[in-house]
């Protein structure tokens, strides 16, 4: 199978709840969920080998409003934007947010992790429909630009343009 590069990849967007027992939740750009899982003493390797199977990560999300290592780490190594609410997301409000999707999760850390890449994809679902009404080619190229490197559409479309060049 063809390596796919970074750009021709599917956007994702990742919850993380970091510790001991590390929760995630992966989701397209759509809002689907792809995945949702926990596990102790999961290795960094191993996450970022994981969460690349999927897609793109085009943002990292957490559930507090002080960033923890491992997000930025994540961030980091995928060139991803963090995403942390303006306060911490409270445990009613955790419940409020994932209780349509309550079947899929099985503890806490997933229910921080899921909470968490709603709230992201609540923050960016206007600018993707937008994207997706102008541009219908190269759709996860544009929105990864859009939403990784804070590009304004149109100069990230006439980018695009000019690497096809």
């Amino acid at each position: 199978m063809q390596k796919l590069n970074r750009l021709e990849r599917k956007p994702i967007i990742i919850g993380i709840d970091p510790g001991t027992t590390i929760g995630y939740a992966i989701l397209d750009v759509d809002g689907n969920i792809l995945e949702i899982n926990s596990g102790k003493h999961l290795k960094l390797s191993w996450i970022i080998s994981h969460l690349t199977e999927f897609g793109e990560p085009i943002i990292i999300a957490c559930d507090v409003s002080k960033v923890p290592r491992l997000i930025e780490k994540i961030a980091r190594r995928f060139g991803a934007k963090i995403y942390c609410p303006k306060k911490d997301l409270s445990w009613p409000e955790k419940l409020r947010i994932t209780k349509p999707f309550k079947r899929f999760v099985k503890n806490k850390h997933e229910r921080s992790a899921l909470s968490a890449a709603l709230h992201a994809y609540e923050s960016i679902h206007r600018v993707v429909e937008k994207i997706k009404r102008q541009y219908k080619e190269d759709l996860g190229k544009l929105i990864c630009r859009v939403v990784k490197k804070d590009v304004a559409i149109k100069r990230a479309k006439v980018e695009l343009d000019q690497l096809a060049l």
